[in-house]
């Protein structure tokens, strides 16, 4: 089985959009109830395999929040995927778990990335 980790050594200044706001913001661009979220996405390594509105070797995260809806079930299960990793859902890349994250953070993040198509 081929596997992708969310590993590269491109910069999210290669892919200027959305995501590069993001980050020049350090997040408070997001709507006031998210930017917590937006923050911890700036502050990890997301950005290295995924982009706001453009899919680099994860689906971007406007793709993620247009396949899922905005509820409490998909948090919950998006902050499992974020923590744990995982792969299988999108296409053969797999995602880099994060075990240093607390559930409360990845939830938080969760809620940022489902809330792009829902604002």
């Amino acid at each position: 089985m081929a596997a992708t980790a969310c590993h590269s050594s491109q910069s999210h200044r290669d892919h200027p959009n959305a995501t590069d706001s993001l980050i020049n913001t350090g997040g408070t661009a997001a709507p006031p109830g998210y930017q917590r979220g937006a923050v911890l996405i700036t502050h990890n390594d997301c950005f290295t395999c995924h982009r706001i509105d453009t899919k680099l070797r994860g689906p971007s995260y406007l793709d993620i929040s247009k396949k899922y809806g905005f509820n409490e079930g998909n948090v919950e299960n998006l902050a499992h995927k974020i923590i744990y990793g995982g792969g299988g859902l999108w296409d053969t890349a797999v995602m880099t778990p994060h075990p240093n994250l607390v559930e409360e953070d990845a939830k938080a993040m969760a809620a940022y990335i489902l809330s792009l198509n829902h604002q």
